[in-house]
């Protein structure tokens, strides 16, 4: 993970200019992976470990990783064939896709201050980096399971109320979302969980990647942490 560290000026309230700057880091860790193949692992995060990047904070962007199967939450330009016809969101396996990094915001109409760290029990939105819509759910029958469907929505970080979403720390001795810790996302509308199974694959053209969807229960396939992703440290 490379952490931005808290004395950073460049970032303004633009979330354009957020997420360009975020787009130039994707390539820097890039080059630098590729240059440190050789290098010890620890030598690309050497704050990794540090209590200022101990939470997860708004602005910070982040890949979730579902616990049981491995993969991360996903989207991509491809609308689903039937249900809302939205932007898909699928499980990816793949840690390095860039299509799996999601912007933590405040809830739809809420401001949430670059490096405020994310309250259990809060409602936030996920907007999907590289195509701009929000991690959205209604009452439309997922394409697999026929669970409730789980879409990308909104133009330029723009959605609605239906994009919003609670986290629930699982550890209930922890007040905030820390790294790497288990969390579940209620959507706030529906209160069904995000969810996903290995059971549930897709065939062509994304053959390999599983459905994700919103269920009632909570479960063990209801478990999400956060991955690799680029943090800001507590304000």
């Amino acid at each position: 993970s490379l952490l931005v560290g808290k004395n950073s000026r460049i970032f303004s309230a633009s979330m354009r200019v957020h997420r360009a700057f975020v787009a130039v880091l994707l390539i820097a860790a890039a080059i630098s992976t590729s240059a440190q193949d050789d290098d010890d692992e620890d030598a690309a995060a050497p704050n990794v470990d540090s209590p200022d990047y101990k939470y997860i904070t708004c602005m910070s962007v982040v890949k979730l990783k579902h616990q049981s199967s491995g993969f991360r939450l996903h989207s991509h330009e491809i609308p689903y064939g039937g249900g809302s016809r939205q932007q898909s969101v699928t499980g990816f396996a793949d840690g390095g896709d860039s299509n799996s990094y999601f912007v933590v915001k405040g809830a739809h109409g809420k401001p949430c201050h670059r490096g405020a760290p994310i309250k259990n029990g809060q409602a936030i939105r996920l907007e999907h980096l590289n195509t701009h819509k929000n991690l959205h759910s209604h009452d439309h029958a997922s394409p697999i399971s026929r669970n409730h469907e789980v879409s990308c929505f909104g133009d330029n970080g723009d959605g609605d109320a239906m994009d919003n979403w609670i986290v629930e720390v699982i550890d209930k001795a922890e007040s905030l979302w820390a790294r790497g810790k288990q969390i579940r996302l209620k959507h706030q509308h529906t209160n069904y969980y995000l969810h996903s199974s290995a059971n549930h694959k897709y065939g062509q053209p994304i053959s390999g990647q599983i459905e994700i969807s919103a269920v009632a229960k909570a479960t063990a396939d209801t478990v999400w942490t956060s991955a690799e992703g680029f943090y800001f440290s507590k304000t």
